[in-house]
């Protein structure tokens, strides 16, 4: 002991100093340290699993994008051929119908015209018939004399005395 130290207290002392942290360390600090460890990689694992997730559904967004772009240019497309189809469709029926209506019209013309034809046939005849007629009276009157003098008769009565039915 020099100088009242005893030496070989402070090297217990130190020894169960280093014990005591020894201790601590195995017993505390490194399972503390090795399950934060183990949180930490799997936090870590967890974002990069949604990193390769969020990209994946990033791909597919972009392939659905592509797809959807697509799918709207075939519709257009065949919107576009629908409606030129429809269109030629349209102009055929319409000159069918035009067609349709210049045989109507002509058939129509043609129908008048016999009927004209009957008509004026139908008047030559009774124009005709009048004639004969007409002739026929003269003739008979004109032996008789008597519808020739009634005409005078009746023409001189409507000059006298007012209007030409024979009324005054």
């Amino acid at each position: 002991m020099i100088l009242g130290i005893d030496f070989m207290q402070i090297f217990l002392h130190l020894f169960n100093i280093i014990l005591l942290f020894g201790g601590l360390y195995i017993l505390l600090y490194k399972p503390i340290k090795d399950f934060i460890q183990k949180r930490e990689d799997h936090y870590r694992e967890m974002d990069e699993q949604a990193k390769k997730t969020l990209d994946e559904a990033k791909a597919l967004k972009a392939e659905y994008t592509a797809a959807m772009d697509k799918a709207d240019e075939e519709v257009e497309a065949k919107m576009s051929a629908a409606q030129a189809e429809i269109a030629e469709m349209r102009k055929t029926e319409e000159e069918s119908l035009k067609k349709k209506a210049e045989t109507v019209i002509a058939e129509a013309k043609a129908e008048g015209e016999r009927k004209k034809k009957g008509i004026v046939e139908g008047a030559k005849e009774d124009i005709s018939k009048m004639i004969e007629e007409a002739t026929r009276k003269i003739m008979l009157d004109s032996e008789g004399g008597s519808s020739f003098d009634s005409f005078l008769d009746e023409a001189e009565k409507s000059s006298d005395g007012g209007n030409s039915d024979g009324r005054k």
